[in-house]
């Protein structure tokens, strides 16, 4: 019985990777810029880490974007 739980939440863990894999490299690929920075130069690894919010801020609401 315990079993069929486990089995049925990581094929749910499985299917989530699968439909966001893009999202997640993307993310990830972000993280090592920003950290290479980071290891340059503290503030402007700040710097860099701002931008990239507001470059994910943009990706994930564009539409509230285009009526300005």
């Amino acid at each position: 019985m315990k079993i069929g739980k486990i089995n049925i939440f990581l094929m749910g863990v499985c299917q989530f990777i699968k439909l966001n894999l893009h999202t997640l490299l993307f993310l990830a690929g972000l993280f090592v810029i920003d950290y290479g920075v980071f290891y340059l130069h503290p503030v402007a690894g700040f710097i860099v880490a701002g931008l990239f919010l507001v470059l994910i801020a943009f990706l994930l609401n564009p539409k509230e974007e285009e009526g300005r």
